[in-house]
């Protein structure tokens, strides 16, 4: 599986719990970050960019949302995952290649059926809420 993730928290345990629910899953390409801004500079120097961006919500603003809307109109991000305490689902339903939502604490069978997603529909475009 070469999938190439990038993992945006502010929070250190979250970015350890969602890379080690990857890792479970057999993926481990994956890059943390601390900010929208920071994953955006990194995606866009990626060759082919990102298959898969999961962001918590918690530390995104709407200039952060702006940026990555931006950065998937480009190519270098293409599924989005947001996951957190503060999901807003009138705000994120209509943001461009998002996958689905997760609460903060999720299992991996969640994230799982999100990327199974992902993978059998590459051109999925469509708000899903999985849970939470």
């Amino acid at each position: 599986m070469e999938m190439r993730v990038l993992v945006v928290s502010g929070f250190h345990l979250r970015s350890r719990l969602i890379e080690s629910s990857l890792n479970k899953l057999g993926y481990f390409r994956i890059a943390p970050s601390s900010s929208i801004g920071e994953a955006v500079d990194l995606a866009g120097c990626v060759a082919g960019g990102v298959e898969l961006l999961i962001a918590d919500v918690d530390v995104c603003s709407a200039s952060d949302m702006h940026l990555l809307n931006r950065s998937w109109c480009r190519g270098e991000i293409s599924n989005v995952i947001f996951c957190g305490n503060s999901l807003a689902a009138s705000e994120l339903e209509d943001f461009p290649g998002l996958l689905g939502c997760m609460p903060a604490l999720f299992g991996v069978e969640m994230l799982r059926v999100l990327i199974d997603r992902m993978e059998s529909c590459p051109q999925l475009l469509c708000w899903r809420e999985l849970g939470g």
